[in-house]
């Protein structure tokens, strides 16, 4: 059977409607009228009941819907495995939300290609209910979005959640200023909580639908509004952004929506980089918004404008005593692997493969990670390490880890 004939029954069925199907599959009206006549005459039966109201199934329409979609999943699976590039092993297909690509998934992208260079990526961008459907039939085996609808054929699993708070480029204000607010849609949930906390300001005088857009506009003409918290925390570091005192702030969750049809291995390992890169997005904005952390050769002098002195090494400083040393924590933990401290031997020309590496093994950390931010909250910290090279060290890496993310939102 044509694969097109059964993707039209799925979308009429999900439109109600022959003319919004026909703007959805970007086809006329008369071909999506054609497709389903030859359906119809290929099983012997009439599917839809037409009328001024739109379209409705006939029963023997309710029995084709439950095998219509596995056609369509088969095709689209096959079409993938079948599209395997030479020397690659398997084909992962990711979509995602706009305002996510950049930096977040950006961010994953490339611990994919250091984790799994064997397999091939196809990713794009879209809106949820486009991401969700093509999750459904097959065509995505992740999509990545802000507000998800379930369907047949896809499960969904939470990220993390985000948040969203009240900012604004004036640095004395203590309350909206109506003039000069902009309204961002962040959907059903977000009008919801808005309209409870701020009763008084249902009728915005400007309205922007893209958060990035919104964000662009208050900073070159000034003003406030809700943006995302990791979005925002290098602005306000920049004292370009002011967080507003008192104001609420409110959750906004990130969904991955999976595709039933997919390969469990694959799409187990890119949740597993999702989570870990969205992890760490949460403590680094926690460390750009709280506190700084430098690096220090463990053999220099303490200073008290070092803090909190975190030792980050595997292996204690040779020559260093203990009972004498400056160091409030060893966590060694967070260091580098024994095997990959040996491979890198602090050779230069192995540095960047280094810090690859080294990335890839710090979004495992999580807990010595967080341990960093709660002595951040509390003021400097230091990162001290052994090597002769500072800028080449560790500590360096780990330091860098926690705010390039962030930064490259500024």
């Amino acid at each position: 059977m044509n694969i097109e004939l059964a993707r039209t029954f799925l979308e009429i069925v999900r439109t109600r409607s022959f003319v919004r199907a026909a703007e959805q599959l970007n086809v006329s009206q008369t071909t999506v009228s054609a497709r389903i006549c030859a359906l119809e005459d290929r099983l012997g039966r009439t599917l839809f009941i037409r009328n001024k109201n739109g379209a409705s199934l006939t029963p023997a329409g309710e029995q084709f819907l439950r095998y219509a979609p596995m056609f369509v999943q088969l095709w689209q699976r096959a079409r993938h495995q079948v599209a395997v590039p030479p020397g690659r092993r398997a084909v992962l297909s990711i979509g995602g939300e706009l305002s996510l690509w950049h930096p977040w998934l950006v961010e994953w992208l490339h611990w994919m290609r250091r984790s799994a260079p064997d397999v091939a990526l196809r990713v794009q961008v879209g809106v949820p209910e486009t991401l969700t459907t093509q999750v459904s039939m097959g065509a995505l085996d992740v999509a990545i979005m802000y507000a998800p609808q379930y369907r047949p054929g896809a499960r969904v699993e939470r990220l993390l959640e985000e948040k969203l708070v009240l900012v604004t480029t004036d640095a004395d204000a203590k309350a909206i200023d109506p003039d000069r607010y902009v309204y961002v849609d962040w959907g059903p949930g977000f009008a919801h909580q808005h309209e409870l906390s701020f009763p008084e300001d249902t009728n915005p005088g400007l309205f922007v639908g893209l958060g990035p857009l919104a964000l662009t506009y208050i900073l070159e003409a000034g003003g406030s509004g809700y943006f995302r918290q990791r979005v925002v925390a290098p602005h306000i570091a920049a004292g370009k952004l002011h967080l507003v005192a008192g104001a609420p702030s409110f959750f906004y969750p990130i969904y991955a929506v999976c595709s039933a049809q997919a390969d469990d291995e694959l799409v187990n390992l890119a949740l597993q980089g999702l989570r870990g890169i969205a992890a760490g997005d949460q403590l680094e904005t926690e460390v750009r918004m709280s506190g700084k952390v430098r690096t220090k050769r463990v053999y220099e002098d303490a200073s008290p404008r070092d803090g909190t002195r975190v030792l980050v090494d595997r292996i204690w400083p040779r020559g260093l005593r203990k009972e004498s040393a400056s160091v409030d924590l060893w966590l060694k933990e967070i260091a580098p692997s024994t095997e990959l401290r040996k491979w890198y031997g602090h050779n230069p020309e192995r540095w960047a493969e280094f810090k690859k590496r080294y990335e890839t093994e710090l979004a495992d950390h999580t807990d010595e990670l967080k341990q960093l931010i709660a002595l951040a909250r509390k003021g400097p910290v230091t990162l001290l390490f052994a090597a002769h090279d500072g800028e080449r060290s560790n500590a360096e890496v780990l330091k860098q880890y926690l705010g390039r993310r962030v930064s490259r939102t500024s």
